[in-house]
């Protein structure tokens, strides 16, 4: 079957060791009790790796490179209705290199990372939360997130899309496409209610929904651009804040 997919038996050896320094620098500024802005640049490091069903012994099948990233994020965190409610904007900027995405080998269906030269993702993310009643609490999420391969020719190739830049190696450039299941636009709302019990328990239920706009299905990224941004999950009714330190801080009932 290995030898019906275009493999071929193969022995090779080979070894990895790697460093990187990953610094973050934060500002922030108190502009009243009830407001907080902040200022982040950080440095992100993914460590390369093997690819366990490499077809062959060629220096891209068998092993991807490391990935680096650099992100910005400006934000502002601020409490209402004498915190009853509070409201978080952020505006991120983040810039990948070698970002190592997930792919199908061509003509197979074996998997393999492979380094997207270039990428970024950009965008924008208000969440609130608002404690309406002693028992109510409502939840509402917005995202907006641009992401681009801003450099990757070996991407795979669409069921729609054959390759044809006329070098025969299977692969397209997907240059300029977003990533793969990551749609622009999300809206996220949620309500949860909670009913004293006997002994100072209580008894939690939520609702909550979610909106995405479509998403380009042409790669899948082992890094979820969108999955950092503020969401409540199907199954949890969650809410996202953030502390002074520009840090998250989450609190879920199932």
């Amino acid at each position: 079957m290995f030898a019906a997919l275009g493999g071929s038996a193969f022995t090779a050896e080979r070894s990895r060791s790697e460093f990187a320094f990953t610094p973050k620098v934060s500002l922030r500024y108190d502009w009243s009790d009830a407001i907080n802005l902040y200022g982040t640049w950080t440095r992100g490091y993914k460590a390369g790796g093997f690819n366990e069903q490499a077809f062959s012994t060629g220096a891209r099948a068998l092993q991807y490179d490391p990935e680096a990233a650099t992100a910005w994020e400006l934000g502002a965190k601020t409490r209402l209705f004498g915190g009853a409610a509070a409201l978080n904007v952020a505006l991120f900027w983040e810039n990948v290199t070698d970002l190592q995405v997930l792919t199908v080998e061509p003509s197979s269906v074996v998997t393999s990372v492979q380094n997207a030269g270039e990428a970024r993702a950009r965008g924008v993310e208000v969440d609130a939360q608002w404690l309406a009643t002693r028992w109510l609490t409502l939840l509402g999420a917005l995202s907006f997130n641009d992401t681009e391969y801003l450099s990757f020719v070996n991407g795979q190739c669409s069921f729609d899309r054959p390759d044809t830049d006329g070098n025969g190696d299977g692969r397209c450039d997907v240059s300029g496409q977003p990533f793969f299941h990551a749609p622009k636009w999300t809206v996220t709302t949620a309500g949860n209610v909670r009913w004293p019990l006997a002994w100072g328990s209580t008894c939690s239920a939520g609702s909550p929904s979610s909106i995405r706009t479509r998403s380009s299905s042409t790669v899948r990224s082992t890094r979820e651009f969108a999955s950092r941004r503020s969401s409540v999950s199907a199954a949890t009714s969650a809410s996202a804040t953030r502390g002074k330190d520009g840090r998250r801080a989450s609190s879920s009932t199932t």
